[in-house]
């Protein structure tokens, strides 16, 4: 996106967090711990930087240049850290907490009167979480906090971090730093992108922006034998891409859509609904495929062209993946794969083949696109599809019809023998392999409680997500039900890692 976009988001969200009043009782940097009262060795004299003798690996996900660690000495040291008396203003206590989960041994605890009100313990790690209390009740109370040691045995040790009243349920605390830089375990930030961290050792430069080589919210790139680097472009989302959040009235509509072609008779039924379903808009900006090449010395490319435009008809989706292989550009953006090549060498596609037609039988949520892709150890070529569903029959005559629901796919690099590999998924965002061949994707959470997920693609396999599942959470009362029906997704834990509380 361009870079005043990101500016103007970065303001909004700054103007926003002000809103909540949140005082800072203890951040744990310096070279001692002040006047907290400090009793046995294992806290030592002041706060780590992360690591110290006593860890066998470094502490993540604190805030700060440093956190209290009572690991000095080893999981053996015990000790306490004391806070000096202070009053409750706010309706929320939070920190960050990581150690042992030893109930009653190591532990933070919130000490009023003498007597403790609230105990939190680690989670046996070495990430820090947030630990938030509700002590409304406790406004006006006088009180202290307490941090605990007092285990010898396996994770006997306590860190915490950040500790401080908030008027907001949910206070966000800034990530590590080292000499106010972002730091992250085995990460160091890069002075070619404000905020952008990169592994140590490595160095990062930027090769290509808007304003030299015209790059515009960029969704993927690959790079082709060459050297050459394909850019796929989004004009299109929400604008020309809509999303069902914003045209409920549609709603039952979309979910009884079964083709594509089905969502284009809903277009027409709805073009004169407002400013933002008619033809024109919907048709006005086109998805494109941006090629990079010829970098100077300074390994900046210098050319820049559109390689493929004018995806724009009323069905086509976010230009959502591209991937280069053996002379074709395949080109992901619903309802088709393309098959993109240049023959006479002049930087344009002039051949364009379909290799499948039939994806985004829904509109769904914008973003649960056709997205990818990845070569394969069999030499295929895989991808993904969100909830926006597919609808279609092979060259080979197999039928498919998965209206509701995503899925990982598969196909020969001449865009024959189209398979489906692993169903019954949200939203999946491109594959990774192992070194054994083993597939990998991510996929959404819904909004629900549930979380987002690393997947293993197991080939058959089916993971139990169909739109239904949000019409019964997100959009209930637009099926026609007031109250919350029953949702499998939720209720028997589908979503989760096996656990014993699932179905067979």
């Amino acid at each position: 996106m361009k870079k005043p976009i990101l500016c103007v988001s970065g303001l909004l969200l700054a103007a926003g967090s002000s809103l909540a009043a949140t005082k800072v009782l203890q951040a744990f940097e310096g070279d001692g711990f002040g006047d907290w009262k400090v009793e046995g060795t294992s806290f030592g004299l002041a706060p780590v930087a992360g690591k110290c003798d006593g860890l066998t690996a470094e502490l993540t996900n604190y805030s700060g240049e440093s956190l209290a660690c009572s690991a000095h000495g080893g999981d053996a040291a015990t000790g306490s850290l004391t806070s000096p008396e202070f009053k409750i203003t706010e309706e929320y206590f939070a920190f960050l907490l990581a150690g042992g989960n030893h109930p009653g041994k190591t532990v933070v605890q919130l000490v009023v009167d003498g007597k403790v009100v609230n105990e939190a313990t680690g989670e046996n790690s070495l990430s820090c979480r947030t630990v938030v209390w509700n002590v409304a009740a406790l406004k006006g109370s006088s009180a202290r906090i307490r941090i605990v040691d007092q285990e010898t045995g396996k994770w006997g040790i306590i860190a915490a971090d950040q500790f401080v009243l908030s008027s907001y349920p949910n206070p966000k605390f800034d990530g590590p730093t080292r000499g106010g830089k972002i730091h992250m375990l085995g990460l160091i930030s890069s002075p070619a992108f404000p905020g952008m961290t990169i592994p140590e050792g490595s160095t990062a430069k930027l090769l290509a922006d808007h304003e030299t080589q015209k790059i515009t919210s960029p969704t993927a790139l690959t790079l082709d034998e060459a050297g050459n680097i394909y850019v796929a472009e989004t004009h299109r989302f929400r604008h020309g891409v809509p999303d069902n959040r914003e045209h409920l009235y549609w709603y039952l509509d979309d979910i009884s859509s079964q083709t594509t072609e089905d969502r284009r008779k809903m277009y027409k039924k709805w073009e004169n609904k407002d400013a933002q379903t008619s033809e024109k808009f919907l048709t006005e900006k086109e998805e494109l495929v941006r090629k990079l090449s010829v970098p100077g010395k300074d390994g900046v490319m210098t050319k820049s062209e559109v390689y493929a435009g004018g995806f724009n008809d009323i069905l086509d989706g976010t230009g959502a993946g591209v991937f280069a292989y053996d002379g074709t550009v395949y080109f992901a953006c619903i309802p088709k794969i393309w098959a993109l090549r240049d023959k006479d060498g002049d930087g344009k596609a002039e051949v364009r083949d379909v290799i499948q037609d039939g994806f985004g039988v829904r509109v769904s949520f914008s973003g649960h696109d056709l997205n990818g892709f990845a070569l394969g150890p069999d030499g295929r070529i895989y991808g993904t599809i969100g909830d926006r569903g597919m609808s279609f029959r092979t060259k080979e005559g197999k039928e498919y019809k998965l209206p509701d629901e995503g899925a990982v796919f598969r196909f020969d690099p001449d865009g024959s023998n189209f398979e489906l590999v692993h169903t019954g998924l949200r939203n999946p965002k491109e594959i990774a392999f192992d070194d054994y061949g083993n597939a990998f994707s991510v996929d959404n959470n819904s909004d629900q409680g549930d979380l987002a997920r690393v997947v293993y693609i197991v080939e058959g396999a089916d993971s139990g997500w169909n739109m239904g599942n949000q019409a019964m959470h997100s959009q209930h009362r637009q099926i026609g039900m007031d109250e919350l029906p029953p949702n499998r997704w939720m209720e028997e834990r589908m979503w989760q890692p096996k656990n014993e509380f699932q179905p067979a």
